[in-house]
């Protein structure tokens, strides 16, 4: 039994043991990110109660607190004011800048090209058990009777099969030599897996060279395989791959060889983020596959997805009615499910970014709409000597941005120096991206002047006798 034989009997249990450890490692993640969260916003509500109640008691206890206090307020009360605000716009910032760096991330990540056509397409698993399909003869026979029966079904355009989808990982590694090199030159962890011919037409994978596989190679000579583009590149250093020999397993070993007859491009395997692995193709039946295993039906079809996985699990039953459908899903849905995690975690800092923004925008108008009811009596003051309304205006926003500008300062400069911490989250930014904190500062520098703009418009509608006379 050759070493395709003896890890074909093993994939069904390596990619069920490999889904366990990827929910796992899902699950787990969220729950750490979960767990950051809830331990940050425990110590910023007890930072937050300390700068709240210590602080102005700390003010109010000065000696000199009662003389300080009048109709314009305190210097250093406003001054205190003003540090808060600066600091609660810092960190705003730095929240904007980050969940825009992850904005950013995802809408590349989710512009990426995955190798295949997601429309019109569905998938779904069938495991063959073994006490029914215990010989390669009896596997074989009963996956090609599937494919054909499924493709004589209304608006069913393609189908194929394979041993792992994109997105979804390896389901083997192994070594491989290429003809011509020396003994002691060959490949380390070549991916394999094991496909029926139409499965790249079913995906809607191009062909960059030579040919597709077809019935002919349904069988057991000569063998064949194709390659994808990664291993084109890598493994044949320049060279055209086709017609080219390979075996997989190290140039000692007695393997046959197999020739290469064609080069497909690319399908993202780990992830849209991860980088593409050399792979190889494999006829199903050149690789002698057993019973027990676990295959992936890709159905391409003009039809509701719906219908078409109605038609293929009628046409299943007709063969075996004890064979169950599972792990329905459209490859759209598989593309879109594969950047959940970052989508995740970029919808959970944008809230926090938007929950940021809301309460600095709070916090200026609150701020200045204090600030101008303690000075009343000195914007009366001014329009008694003469100040103009826009000269008021202008007044008012000076005091309420000039807090917010130093705060923006001080947030892109801290943006600057902690958003390194997330570069491993990124994918096609960096973590300094200018657009990104541009658009931060245009933003924040917004929402503070339209919450400057009521304050002072209530400061220039100020009635000077009538502030007077209050006084």
């Amino acid at each position: 039994m050759n070493i395709v034989q003896r890890t074909l009997r093993k994939s069904a249990s390596i990619l069920f043991n490999r889904s366990l450890s990827q929910f796992g490692q899902f699950s787990e993640g969220r729950g750490k990110v979960m767990h950051v969260i809830r331990m940050s916003v425990a110590h910023l509500a007890l930072v937050a109660c300390a700068v709240v109640g210590i602080v102005p008691a700390l003010a109010s206890s000065r000696a000199d607190a009662l003389r300080d206090r009048g109709e314009t307020g305190s210097r250093g009360g406003r001054s205190l004011r003003n540090v808060l605000v600066g600091c609660e716009v810092a960190l705003s910032v730095i929240l904007v800048v980050g969940a825009g760096l992850l904005i950013r991330s995802l809408i590349r990540l989710e512009n990426v090209d995955p190798g295949f056509n997601p429309d019109h397409a569905v998938s779904f698993s069938l495991g063959l058990p073994e006490i029914r399909y215990a010989k390669s003869e009896q596997t074989i026979r009963m996956i090609e009777e599937m494919e054909a029966r499924i493709r004589t079904e209304a608006g069913v355009q393609a189908v194929g099969s394979g041993m792992v989808l994109p997105l979804q990982g390896s389901a083997w590694t192994g070594d491989a030599t290429v003809e011509g090199r020396a003994p002691d030159d060959y490949e380390r962890e070549l991916r394999h897996n094991v496909v029926t011919p139409d499965l790249f037409r079913a995906t809607g994978t191009r062909l960059i060279s030579g040919r597709f596989l077809n019935a002919f190679d349904m069988v057991k000579s000569p063998p064949v395989t194709l390659v994808n583009e990664s291993l084109a590149k890598n493994y044949f250093r320049g060279a055209d791959p086709i017609g080219k020999r390979m075996k997989f397993e190290r140039p000692q070993d007695k393997g046959g060889w197999v020739t290469v007859v064609g080069v497909v491009e690319d399908m993202k395997q780990d992830g849209m983020a991860a980088r593409v692995e050399p792979e190889v193709y494999v006829p199903l039946a050149q690789a002698d596959a057993e019973g027990g295993l676990s295959v992936s039906v890709v159905i391409r079809g003009s039809g509701d997805p719906d219908a078409l996985i109605a038609a293929a699990r009628r046409e299943i039953h007709a063969i075996d009615k004890d064979l169950a459908l599972t792990d329905v899903i459209s490859l759209r849905n598989l593309v879109h499910t594969s950047v959940g995690d970052q989508r995740f975690r970029t919808t959970l800092l944008a809230g926090f970014a938007g929950c940021a923004l809301f309460l600095a925008a709070l916090g200026v108008y609150g701020v200045l709409a204090y600030s101008v009811a303690q000075r009343t009596r000195e914007i009366g003051v001014r329009m008694a000597l003469g100040a103009s309304a826009a000269q008021l205006f202008r007044m008012v926003l000076r005091d309420g941005m000039r807090p917010v500008l130093v705060g923006s300062i001080v947030g892109l400069a801290g943006a600057y120096a902690v958003t390194g911490l997330i570069q491993s989250l990124l994918f096609g930014v960096a973590p300094v991206d200018p657009p990104t904190y541009l658009l931060t500062f245009a933003i924040l520098a917004t929402v503070a002047l339209a919450a400057c703009v009521v304050p002072a418009s209530k400061a220039i509608r100020v009635d000077p006798l009538v502030s007077l006379r209050e006084q």
